[in-house]
């Protein structure tokens, strides 16, 4: 049996994900208001402690590697060479964060452009850190069930914000816009009460975030994730809750009338559909190289059109990564 004290770091890790998840929708980081309060140092703080305990379970419980007795297989080897390249790709990622936000000192704004180096560290960190966990055993039935809790309590904040709160508050702003900026500890009078009014005008659906277009990024990798799900059920009761869930989380992507998050979630539905076939073995190495090539000459095509149209669009990628 594996010592307690061994598995501790993996159960940790596995305990706090689900916290970052529902931190991230009550205390979003969607906004620079919100960076510059220090509302993200807490993500930050937590995403790169699951990281740490992440590669802590590793240190203490070393994958199993080839012996004497014992040579290495070709799902060894293929493990090594995904982990090795998963590795590489993050740190060239970081890497590449790392000198984009150095790219701005001396323009004034160094200051967020390291938070945002962090930000997107401790994602990235994260993000690998559930690819590890995912291998532990129990873990996927965990993180199915934390999904499916949080596109749920979002999906129904989302719709009782869009359908109870914003009209009531509309009519208050209508019948006392003074008082219920009080009564929100805005200034009637300062630029937070123009923000706070053009938030309760619009009717675009926001939930638990400040923009409309952060809901719908959700929104678009909680669809595409419900599609996969939905599609692999086969109990009747399974096929039909996924199925309300999709419809649901389908009707709130597109109250949030967020082109981007449309883009995303289409090429994304699009994307699962063609690695199902693939995995499958519905689509032969032919097709699937003349596909990828095609999609690789309308994404130059698309980008030289682009440069054509607005150049400082494409100049201007590096600033807006920092």
């Amino acid at each position: 049996a594996i010592p307690w004290w061994k598995e501790f770091p993996w159960l940790a890790a596995a305990a706090i994900s689900p916290g970052i998840l529902l931190l991230q929708h009550l205390d979003p980081w969607d906004s620079t208001v919100a960076i510059a309060a220090g509302s993200s140092l807490s993500h930050i703080g937590l995403t790169l402690t699951v990281g740490f305990l992440t590669g802590l379970g590793l240190a203490l419980q070393p994958t199993a590697g080839a012996t004497e007795t014992a040579p290495a297989t070709d799902g060894m080897r293929r493990s090594h060479r995904l982990r090795l390249s998963l590795a590489i790709a993050c740190c060239l990622a970081i890497g590449w964060l790392a000198i984009a936000s150095l790219s701005v000192a001396g323009r004034g704004n160094l200051r967020f452009a390291v938070n945002g180096f962090w930000q997107w560290t401790s994602m990235i960190v994260w993000s690998t850190s559930i690819g590890l966990m995912a291998t532990r055993p129990g873990f996927g039935r965990l993180a199915i069930t934390a999904a499916l809790a949080l596109g749920v309590g979002v999906l129904v904040y989302g719709y009782w914000e869009y359908g109870i709160i914003q009209p009531e508050l509309r009519r208050q702003l209508e019948r006392d816009p003074i008082g219920l900026f009080r009564r929100q500890g805005v200034p009637p009078e300062s630029s937070a009460a123009l923000l706070l009014a053009d938030r309760i005008r619009s009717t675009e659906m926001k939930g638990f975030f400040a923009l409309a277009n952060s809901l719908g990024g959700f929104l678009a990798c909680y669809w595409i994730w419900i599609v996969t799900v939905w599609s692999s059920r086969r109990s009747r009761g399974g096929f039909a809750f996924h199925t309300a869930l999709a419809i649901a989380g389908g009707v709130a992507l597109l109250l949030t009338k967020s082109r981007t998050a449309w883009l995303a979630a289409g090429g994304g539905t699009a994307l699962i559909l063609l690695l199902s076939m693939i995995f499958n073995g519905r689509v032969r190495r032919q097709t699937l190289g003349i596909a990828c090539g095609a999609a690789l000459a309308v994404s130059v095509t698309g980008l030289f059109v682009v440069y054509l149209f607005d150049p400082l669009l494409l100049k201007e990628a590096g600033k807006s990564l920092a």
